[in-house]
């Protein structure tokens, strides 16, 4: 599991409204494409995360199991190859502006090859994720939110 965490100027309702596009989490990771369910996000509706290079690749599906705007959604991974959840809270500033917090746990859904592999996953989710936080925000020219691993 790792955490990653930053804090903007913007107000809780555009901060939820970037974070909580969850078709456009795919924008800015390498060979990875997205599609949902139709309509409005809320609790139970699906998505897919497509990562593959020409025909090589695997689905990362998800559904929302809370979803409580504008301060709180989780998912659950649903899919064979990826295992896990990502829980994303969003916390208003008494200075004004908004904290993020996203903590996640991704790992293969081998619970044997899980094992092996989550300090691998673990690393570079806090750096791909906390990438994906920090262009999310609209934080690329600064120094990047402040990152936390946990256990």
């Amino acid at each position: 599991m790792f955490t990653v965490s930053a804090s903007t100027r913007e107000p809780i309702e555009e901060v939820w409204r970037r974070v909580s596009d969850l078709g456009a989490h795919a924008d800015g990771v390498p060979f990875t494409s997205s599609s949902t369910d139709p309509g409005a996000p809320g609790k139970g509706w699906r998505f897919v995360a497509r990562t593959a290079v020409g025909p090589v690749g695997f689905d990362d599906s998800m559904v929302i199991t809370e979803w409580d705007p504008p301060r709180r959604l989780r998912v659950e991974k649903t899919g064979r190859v990826l295992a896990g959840w990502a829980d994303i809270t969003l916390a208003p500033l008494p200075e004004g502006g908004t904290h993020v917090t996203w903590q996640e746990e991704v790992v293969p859904a081998h619970a044997r090859t899980a094992r092996v592999l989550r300090p691998a996953f673990d690393a570079g989710g806090k750096v791909l994720f906390g990438a994906a936080l920090r262009r999310m925000l609209g934080l690329r020219g600064s120094p990047g939110p402040r990152l936390a691993q946990d256990g």
